[in-house]
């Protein structure tokens, strides 16, 4: 297809389209030097093929396991799998590409609400330090350190790429590529966003948690492994009140559970996944508005941009709760329909089970 409008559910799962754009894009690239009677083997970025992505989405999805190896970044099937595995893996699609230095800019789009990262561009450098684990050196934003991602002190990133992160959300004036591929991504959830841990604990605990973001997270982690552990060992919480009632409300909410390992579970994701946008009350009213705004934006963006998007990649995130189950269906129609409009050439491939 000329330009492929991808849907999916998970938004990880775009992943295989994107390798097959790279592999497009470097076909393309090789016909084009051996028209110019070039060497097409030069060493450096220009055997790359390379995108710039502009992401609609209520997260960032720069994220990626801690723990994991980037030995296994060289295998997309292997990677899918991990993700496919991981709690977070519809977040941790985007960096794989960058430390390969396939994305050279992220343009996050995101609703004024969404503050994870902060408005302004940023200049990421990713890469690999001893132990063969991802990190990145972002100078220090919050958003990378939380999810244990970001260099240490004495850390020395090898293999490094960098790209830059521009932050903003649509109330600017859009302004399209300039040169070069690239890729319009869209998640729903931008147009209204749930956060599916908020209401897996009870208020009361959630409160809690909330007081807690000012402690140290290390900390607050521990008090909640032990009570998981249940091995008779507490943290000493005696000087601060908040981590005492912290405990007193897990044990509280523990009370009566038949399987306590996936209550703890739930706690732990709840606590870890606290921060994430959630709009207690999502109206067609306001889905509606927000797709006006959005039109009008892209609009902007594809008729100031010298070429069309290369592909056009769209995540559903319904499933895992982060649309409204009931507005999904809405949303995806309006925001395809006007894509086809604006992209005549547009194929649209909808990669997912109803």
């Amino acid at each position: 297809p000329e330009l492929p409008i991808i849907i999916e559910e998970d938004h990880h799962h775009v992943l295989p389209h994107l390798y097959w754009l790279l592999r497009l894009i470097f076909r393309r690239t090789e016909k084009e030097k051996i028209r110019n009677n070039e060497d097409f083997g030069l060493p450096g970025d220009l055997s790359t093929p390379k995108f710039k992505l502009v992401h609609f989405d209520s997260h960032p999805d720069l994220s990626f396991p801690s723990k994991l190896s980037t030995s296994i970044i060289d295998n997309p099937f292997k990677l899918l799998n991990s993700l496919d595995d991981s709690l977070g893996g519809i977040a941790e699609w985007i960096l794989p590409l960058c430390y390969k230095g396939h994305i050279t800019e992220v343009q996050w789009y995101k609703q004024a609400f969404c503050d994870q990262i902060p408005d302004g561009e940023h200049l990421v450098r990713v890469g690999e330090v001893v132990g063969g684990r991802l990190r990145v050196d972002s100078g220090g934003l919050e958003y990378f350190k939380s999810d244990d991602i970001e260099v240490g002190e004495g850390d020395v990133l090898e293999k490094e790429q960098s790209f830059t992160l521009a932050v903003s959300s649509i109330d600017c004036d859009a302004q399209g590529c300039e040169e070069g591929a690239w890729v319009l991504d869209v998640c729903l959830d931008y147009f209204a966003v749930k956060n599916p841990f908020h209401d897996d604990v009870s208020s009361e605990l959630r409160d809690v948690m909330h007081q807690m973001d000012a402690h140290d997270p290390k900390l607050v982690k521990e008090v909640i492994m032990n009570e998981w552990g249940d091995d008779g060992k507490e943290t000493n919480v005696s000087t601060d009140p908040f981590m005492t009632d912290f405990r007193d409300r897990i044990k509280k909410e523990l009370k009566g559970k038949e399987d306590r390992g996936a209550a703890m579970k739930t706690i732990l994701d709840s606590w870890e996944m606290r921060s994430l946008p959630h709009q207690r009350v999502v109206t067609r009213e306001a889905i509606d508005s927000e797709i006006a705004k959005w039109k009008t934006f892209v609009a902007q963006l594809l008729n100031t941009a010298r070429n069309p998007p290369a592909m056009v990649t769209i995540a559903r995130s319904a499933e895992d709760g982060f649309t409204p189950q009931e507005d999904v269906d809405y949303i995806q129609g309006e925001v395809v329909t006007f894509l086809q409009k604006k992209l005549p050439k547009g194929e649209v491939f909808a990669d997912y089970e109803t």
